[in-house]
C-alpha cells in the first residue's frame, strides 16, 4: 500500500467537515500528499477530518498479492497511540494489477486454443520482475501463474514477446546483454503453466543508448529476434530446435546510428523489419526465410532526431487477406502516419 500524491488538493490544504459521527466543535483538518505524517491534531474537546489518498496495490515488493477480503489495518498515531477502524481491499472486474514494462512491444493478452489469457508484466515500479499472470474467465479475473520460478533478471525495457504452439516466447535487453525467456501456456503437452527457459543470454552487442527489442516466431516454429547495439541493430534467428544462430549487423548507409527495430511476420515466411535512424529517417527491410536481409526502402524523413524518437515506429501490423504490412509511425510533429507495404513474391 502506497500514500500517494492527489490533483484533488495541495499538500496540507484545509480539509472541510464532511462527516457526521461526531457532535464536537469542528477544529479543522488537513489533507497530506505524498506524506503519512500530518501536523498537530487539535486540542481535546473538538473533532478534526484528515485526509490521505492510499492505493492498494495488487502486487507489492516480492509479488506479493492482496486478494479482495484481504483485511488492512490503519494506525493514527498520536500521544496516546489511537487506533483508527481498519478496511477490506476489493479487486475491480478486469484489473490486471502491477505496472507494465517500459516497452512499446506486444505483452499480450496470448490467447491459447483453450481460450485462456496470458500478460506479461511487472508487480510494482520497485521490484522490476518478470511475471506472467493468467485469466480462465475471459479477462475478469487475473492471477499470477508459477510465481516461484520467475526469471531473477529484472530491468523491463527493452521487451518483446511472441506466442508460438504452447509457448511465449519473450525477447529482453539489458545494458549487460540480450536475454531469452519462454513460458508454456496451458494447452503445452509438457508442464503447461510454467516457466520453461529463463535468463538465457543470446546476445551481448554492447549497452545501447536506449534498450530495444523486437520478436516475430515464425509458421515453423524458429524466432526472428531482433535488438539494440549501441550503434546500430542486430538480428538472430532460433532454429526450430531452439537453437540460435549467428548474429546479422543492420548496416547504415550514412554511418547514422539506428535503434527502434519493429517485426511482424508477412506472408510465406518473411519477417518485416522496420526501425529509425538518428537522422530523422525511418526504414523497412525484410527477413528472408533464410535469413538474408533484403535492401533498405525509406519510409519516411520527418521523424525527431532526439532520443526519445527511437521509438517513433510502432508494431508492425500484417494484414493477410491483403498480404500487406501496415507501418505506424510518429512524425517530429506528434502526428501519426501509415504506410502499407505490400508483398513482393520472389526475390528482391
Amino acid at each position: 500500500m502506497s500514500v500517494v500524491s492527489t490533483s484533488a488538493y495541495n499538500h496540507l490544504a484545509d480539509a472541510a467537515d464532511l462527516l457526521d459521527e461526531s457532535s464536537a466543535p469542528y477544529a479543522g483538518g488537513k489533507g497530506m500528499r505524498l506524506s503519512g505524517q500530518g501536523p498537530a491534531l487539535p486540542d481535546h474537546g473538538v473533532q478534526s477530518e484528515w485526509e490521505w489518498p492510499l492505493v492498494i496495490r495488487r502486487y507489492a515488493d516480492g509479488a506479493v498479492t492482496n486478494e479482495a477480503g484481504d483485511r488492512f489495518a490503519f494506525r493514527l498515531v498520536d500521544v496516546k497511540g489511537r487506533t483508527r477502524p481498519s478496511g477490506t481491499a476489493s479487486v475491480p472486474p478486469r484489473l490486471l494489477g502491477g505496472t507494465f514494462p517500459e516497452t512499446p512491444g506486444r505483452l499480450g493478452p496470448w490467447e491459447p486454443p483453450d481460450g485462456s489469457l496470458y500478460f506479461l508484466m511487472e508487480p510494482a515500479e520497485s521490484y522490476n520482475k518478470l511475471m506472467t499472470v493468467k485469466s480462465a474467465d475471459g479477462g475478469q479475473t487475473w492471477e499470477e501463474v508459477d510465481g516461484a520460478n520467475r526469471p531473477v533478471v529484472g530491468d523491463l525495457e527493452g521487451f518483446a514477446s511472441a506466442l508460438h504452439a504452447g509457448t511465449i516466447h519473450m525477447l529482453h535487453q539489458v545494458d549487460a546483454g540480450v536475454l531469452h525467456h519462454s513460458f508454456r501456456t496451458a494447452d503445452h503437452p509438457r508442464t503447461p503453466d510454467a516457466w520453461a527457459v529463463r535468463d538465457d543470454t543470446i546476445a551481448t552487442p554492447g549497452a545501447p543508448p536506449v534498450q530495444v527489442a523486437s520478436l516475430t516466431a515464425r509458421p515453423d516454429g524458429s524466432l526472428v529476434g531482433a535488438y539494440g547495439g549501441p550503434n546500430r541493430i542486430h538480428y538472430k534467428i532460433r532454429s526450430p530446435d531452439g537453437t540460435w544462430g549467428t548474429e546479422t549487423t543492420v548496416p547504415s548507409k550514412t554511418g547514422d546510428a539506428l535503434s527502434g527495430p519493429q517485426t511482424t511476420l508477412g506472408a510465406d515466411g518473411t519477417v518485416h523489419l522496420a526501425y529509425t535512424r538518428r537522422d530523422g529517417t525511418g526504414w523497412h527491410r525484410r527477413i528472408r526465410e533464410d535469413g538474408r536481409l533484403s535492401p533498405p526502402t525509406h519510409i519516411t524523413s520527418n521523424l525527431g532526431t532526439t532520443e526519445a524518437d527511437i521509438g517513433a515506429i510502432l508494431p508492425l501490423v500484417h494484414l493477410p487477406e491483403s498480404t500487406t504490412t501496415v507501418l505506424l509511425y510518429r512524425r517530429a510533429s506528434g502526428q501519426l502516419w501509415a504506410r502499407r507495404v505490400a508483398h513482393r513474391y520472389g526475390p528482391g
